[in-house]
């Protein structure tokens, strides 16, 4: 058995069939299917044993309602492919996916990530966020991590093909015990990124992601507590161990000071006086001014400067929103 797909199910009944008929009409044939049913209360569980019967290919687990990482964990234990994917039960793969990940992983890859395209329900197609590296090699484990943690790559599990072996229950176990609901893919793939030597990133679009901008996950915010718990599982786990990545973290932390101090509905942040030390430090100036647009950083080094300018700034967006508001309602 060459790839195991795992996909997780709860409450998608009127997405489900897609999803599987993506799979079941690719050219690539040497796979297993694990549809993982979460204690879904629809008719979901049917849907999965009725495909199981029609296709020997298809596996069926039925499970007490746990939660997304639970799901895929399940999925993980039972699956036999050498490569392993994720996809999401709204979701569904484009015609020859399986073949173009495939094609590459097998040249040596620990990972192979395809591209994507959000799909709205009236099917409007909507590109993925823009991402720094959507082609070529990455190579060793610390420049993976870096950009996952740095937003340089796309940090889903869904849209790529790994070796299976990446995967134990240690990955899932740290989002389960600390309670990760949101972020969840990043602390996966950082886990097994520790693993990872040699990745790809193909622009060949093989992944639909079911877009929905009205729903909870499309608006969902963190709370400050939430952040600090995911960001300390990530700093235990993973970046303590890893010195380039570390200061990488604290780059990252400074970062959001200066974008902070542009944003209208913020103001001035009180963490500037401690952050401006960073960028005005070689060790962490290049990294901030990679991860922060240049026009957040005009004059960031002179304090009273940098009031004036993100002052105005702010004040100037805010102008510049509310004309929007204004003739949105006229028309």
């Amino acid at each position: 058995m060459e790839i195991s797909i795992i996909v997780p199910i709860y409450k998608v009944e009127k997405y489900l069939q897609r999803c599987i008929d993506s799979v079941l009409s690719q050219d690539f044939t040497d796979w297993e299917m694990i549809l993982v049913d979460d204690g879904s209360p629809d008719r979901c569980p049917e849907i999965c044993d009725e495909n199981a019967y029609k296709d020997s290919r298809i596996k069926v687990i039925h499970k007490a309602n746990g939660g997304l990482i639970s799901a895929r964990q399940a999925g993980v234990r039972i699956a036999s492919g050498k490569y392993l994917m994720h996809l999401d039960s709204d979701d569904w793969l484009q015609p020859k996916a399986l073949s173009t990940l495939y094609n590459q992983i097998i040249k040596g890859y620990d990972m192979v990530r395809g591209g994507a395209q959000r799909v709205t329900p009236d099917g409007k197609i909507i590109p993925i966020e823009n991402y720094k590296i959507t082609n070529g090699e990455v190579i060793g484990s610390e420049n993976f991590l870096i950009n996952i943690y740095t937003g340089k790559v796309a940090p889903y599990l869904w849209g790529a093909l790994y070796r299976a072996n990446l995967f134990d229950d240690t990955v899932f176990d740290e989002s389960i015990e600390n309670k990760i609901s949101l972020g969840e893919d990043v602390v996966t793939n950082m886990l097994v990124g520790m693993k990872i030597n040699k990745a790809l990133y193909i622009e060949d679009i093989v992944y639909n992601y079911a877009y929905n901008p009205n729903s909870i996950m499309a608006s969902s915010a963190v709370s400050d507590d939430y952040g600090k718990r995911l960001e300390s599982l990530l700093y235990r786990r993973i970046i303590s161990k890893y010195p380039e990545l570390e200061s990488w973290r604290f780059a990252k932390y400074a970062s959001y000071t200066f974008t902070t101090c542009c944003n209208p509905n913020y103001g001035f942040s009180s963490y500037y006086d401690k952050d401006v030390q960073y960028l005005k430090d070689s060790l962490y100036a290049d990294k901030i001014r990679e991860l922060v647009p240049a026009k957040f950083l005009r004059f960031a080094t002179c304090k009273p400067l940098y009031k004036l300018y993100t002052w105005a700034y702010r004040t100037a967006l805010k102008i510049i929103r509310s004309k929007k508001r204004r003739k949105e309602k006229l028309v």
